[in-house]
């Protein structure tokens, strides 16, 4: 997740320009020149702009991601209260302001509605969840809304309410599930704690999938329609197939969807309901469940669960019907081309991430790693960061050179140029050669733009405290 204010920052207040920090010089053989350095309180990259929230807090700013020109200035509000955070999903802008959430166009930025909803710069456990297919936005960040269906939804412990991704309608629904007061004395007030969340689990190719509770308080999974948000369908039984639900989807036609858990998996339609297959994976799920993991691919769906003894590899169809099997050693961790790599919170160790062709489930490759190493995809293939070291492979998962370096220190590898950040500094070197071309003190974070820009163009976000943040838009 891109840095972004937390419960311990104080809710910025719109202020008179800091003294502008000394212009960004990069030497000529940086291999990288500066796009834009303004100041900003948060700042969006979509396809063909770069979207800022301007010092005043009032106004966005698009500009051309290329050449930092100006393609629109537009007020999007009369005053301002709170934090400010964009989101993007497709050509839609989202300025969570406060209590304000703004859907502005990104093409003249025109509003197209404001609402109200949770106040942002509360911390009360609120947040937005923006999805699209199988990801899901985090702050300051976009997402392509097609051909996927998209969800939208504001989050506050028990309740939950799904909106128009759009905002140009009022058009909503709300869900309240049960709270629990928790007495630490009963001389002291309670803790209001929410034990069963409500959530968006699938976006079917009409209807919405929820896991709410009925009026009588009772878990339930049931289908909302997906322009007017009334309920179609219900299926108590749903919500207690999975023990501990962990994922859910649906595949590209939005008709056939799923939910799952470390033991079991289970396929229904998305306009009915009704139960179309079912997974077992766990042989003793009360002795070990092990650990599932599910994701729709291009081949059909990926599944693996690893326990103590074994991962278990399989690709199934649309139909829940087996398309092949493998068995890799319980330490192996098995990726495609489609996986998408970052921190694995395994409770299995992982020794070798095993690269697997999705259509045959064939061995590619397999990258062994340490317990402080992690894998990371790079443009051009694949990199194992650790403490002082970066390894390179190929597309295919062929080394290619390993380098003494801060790898776990690397937050980005693009075909020229390596992204270092500590707490204190953020520096670029060459690729080739190591040679730092870029060194930035401060607290800077690297934002993650490449769903909408190629992964050569940095995008750099420095917090100065009660100052409007610092931009750097950095490219080839």
């Amino acid at each position: 997740m891109s840095s972004a204010p937390g419960p311990e920052d104080p809710v910025p207040k719109a202020s008179a320009a800091a003294p502008a920090p000394a212009p960004l010089q990069l030497p000529a053989d940086a291999g990288l020149r500066v796009v834009l350095d303004l100041p900003a309180w948060d700042i969006l990259a979509m396809p063909g702009r770069l979207v800022t929230v301007d010092p005043d807090f009032l106004h966005l700013t698009a500009r051309d991601p290329a050449t930092g020109a100006v393609q629109w200035t537009a007020q999007v509000q009369p005053d301002s209260q709170g934090w400010h955070t964009l989101f993007g999903l497709g050509d839609t802008i989202v300025l969570l302001a406060g209590p304000r959430r703004i859907h502005v166009d990104t093409a003249t930025g025109a509003v197209r509605g404001t609402r109200h909803g949770f106040y942002h710069g509360a911390d009360k456990g609120c947040r937005l969840e923006l999805s699209a297919g199988d990801r899901t936005a985090d702050w300051s960040t976009w997402l392509p809304a097609s051909p996927a269906r998209p969800s939208c939804a504001q989050s506050c412990g028990c309740s939950l309410t799904l909106f128009d991704c759009g905002g140009a309608t009022d058009a909503a629904t709300s869900f309240h599930n049960q709270t629990t007061h928790l007495y630490r004395s009963l001389r002291e007030p309670h803790d209001t704690v929410c034990f069963d969340r409500p959530a968006v689990l699938a976006r079917g190719a009409a209807h919405f999938v929820v896991r709410a509770q009925d009026e009588q308080h009772r878990p339930t999974v049931m289908g909302l329609d997906g322009a007017t948000f009334t309920r179609v369908w219900a299926r108590p039984e749903l919500a207690t197939a999975v023990p501990v639900l962990e994922y859910s989807g649906a595949d590209p036609s939005g008709q056939t969807c799923w939910i799952g858990g470390d033991t079991n998996l289970l396929g229904f339609a998305c306009a009915t309901g009704a139960t179309r297959w079912r997974v077992r994976f766990a042989a003793d799920a009360a002795k070990d469940p092990g650990e599932a993991d599910v994701a729709w691919q291009q081949a059909g769906l990926f599944m693996q669960h690893r326990d103590a003894e074994r991962a278990l590899v399989e690709l199934r169809g649309v139909d829940g019907k087996r398309r092949w099997r493998r068995t890799l050693r319980a330490d192996h961790y098995a990726i495609t081309e489609h996986t998408q790599l970052g921190y694995m919170s395994a409770t299995h160790p992982i020794a070798a991430y095993a690269l697997l062709d999705p259509s045959t489930g064939a061995t590619i490759a397999t990258i062994p790693v340490t317990d402080k190493q992690s894998l990371v995809r790079t443009s051009d293939g694949y990199a194992r960061l650790g403490p002082d070291t970066c390894a390179e492979f190929d597309a295919r998962g062929r080394p290619l050179r390993e380098v003494k370096i801060a790898g776990d220190a690397i937050v980005r590898v693009t075909a020229d140029h390596l992204v270092e950040r500590t707490a204190d500094r953020l520096r670029v070197v060459r690729r080739g050669t190591l040679v730092p071309v870029l060194t930035l003190t401060g607290k800077w974070s690297l934002r993650d733009s490449t769903a909408a820009l190629p992964p050569e163009v940095l995008v750099l976000h420095e917090h100065r405290g009660e100052s409007p943040p610092r931009v750097l838009v950095l490219r080839p």
